[in-house]
C-alpha cells in the first residue's frame, strides 16, 4: 500500500537536493564530462593520455609501469575510479579538482578547461547536486541548515496541508528532470507564504498579514519585515514571469537555479519563523 506521502507526491529534500554522496546518475554524468573533455583536448591537438597519466601517478598514486598496460582508447583511469565502491564520494570530487589543476598548468588547456567546468556545473545543476565549481574548486551550495529549513515545514504536523503542498511543489519543480521549472518553483514557494498568511490572519497580502500578526502580539523586527516584504515584491515583478505573464520579450529577467533555491529556503524559513511566532502568542 502506498503511504500518504507517496500518494500525494511528497518528496524528501535530502533525496532530491543531493549532497555528501554521489549517485550512479552523477557518476555517469561526470564520466560523460570527461569524455567531452577528451574530445575537446584532441580537437586542440592535446594529449588526453597525459592527463590520465598524471591522475594515475600523482592522484591515484599508482605505479607508472602499470599505466600503459591498463590504458586503451576509451580510457581506463577515470571510469573505474568513479564507479568503484571502495572510493569515497569526496575523493571522486577530488578527482575533478585535480583535473582542473592539471588543466590550469598550461595556457594551451584553457579552452578545454573552460568547457569542462561549464559542463560539470551544468550537469550538477541539472541533477540538483549540492555542489558547483567555483574559483576552480568544488564548492558546496547547500548545507545541513538549509536542508533542515526545507525539511521542517514539510514534516511538521502544525503546518497547514496546503502550505506543505505548495512547498512540496516548489521542491519538485526545482528538482524535476530533465528540465527544472525555476519560475514556477519560486511561484509555489511564495504561494506557500501567501497561504500561511491567509491561514493565520485571513489577509491576502503579506504586508497586511505581518501587520495583523504584530497587532496580536508577535514581535517582528522592522528590518526583517522589510526583507520579507521585498522578497514578496520580487516574486510579483512584471519582468520575471513568476506571478504574472511577461508583458514583453525584451530585457526580461529569467530566474535560475540559484534564485529558486534561495526563495525555497527563504520561504521555508519564513514559514518556520512565523509558525514559531504564532505559537508564542497563542
Amino acid at each position: 500500500m502506498l503511504h500518504f506521502s507517496e500518494r500525494n507526491g511528497y518528496v524528501s529534500p535530502s533525496k532530491v537536493l543531493i549532497r555528501e554522496t554521489i549517485t550512479t546518475e552523477i557518476e555517469n554524468c561526470i564520466y560523460n564530462c570527461y569524455s567531452t573533455l577528451r574530445e575537446d583536448m584532441e580537437a586542440c591537438n592535446l594529449s588526453y593520455q597525459d592527463l590520465e597519466k598524471h591522475l594515475w601517478i600523482k592522484f591515484m598514486n599508482r605505479r607508472v609501469s602499470e599505466f600503459k598496460t591498463t590504458w586503451d582508447w576509451y580510457g581506463s583511469v577515470i571510469s573505474p575510479y568513479l564507479s568503484s565502491q571502495e572510493v569515497e564520494w569526496n575523493k571522486k570530487l577530488d578527482l575533478i579538482e585535480e583535473t582542473i589543476e592539471f588543466l590550469r598548468s598550461d595556457y594551451c588547456y584553457s579552452q578545454p578547461l573552460e568547457n569542462f567546468v561549464q559542463n560539470i556545473n551544468s550537469e550538477f545543476e541539472r541533477l540538483s547536486y549540492g555542489y558547483r565549481i567555483v574559483n576552480n574548486q568544488v564548492t558546496p551550495i547547500l548545507d545541513e541548515v538549509q536542508i533542515s529549513a526545507i525539511q521542517k515545514p514539510l514534516e511538521s504536523p502544525t503546518v497547514h496541508e496546503n502550505i506543505r503542498r505548495h512547498l512540496n511543489n516548489a521542491l519538485r519543480l526545482y528538482s524535476q528532470r530533465p528540465q527544472a521549472d525555476y519560475q514556477n518553483s519560486i511561484k509555489e514557494s511564495i504561494s506557500a507564504v501567501e497561504c500561511l498568511c491567509r491561514s493565520i490572519t485571513e489577509e491576502n497580502t503579506l504586508g497586511k498579514a505581518l501587520s495583523k500578526l504584530e497587532k496580536s502580539g508577535a514581535i517582528i523586527h522592522p528590518l526583517l519585515k522589510e526583507v520579507f516584504t521585498r522578497l514578496y515584491s520580487y516574486a510579483n515583478q512584471g519582468d520575471t514571469g513568476i506571478r504574472h505573464a511577461l508583458m514583453n520579450s525584451e530585457n526580461n529577467y529569467v530566474p535560475q537555479s540559484e534564485e529558486a533555491l534561495y526563495m525555497l529556503v527563504s520561504c521555508c524559513s519564513f514559514v518556520n519563523y512565523i509558525c514559531e511566532k504564532q505559537s508564542r502568542i497563542q
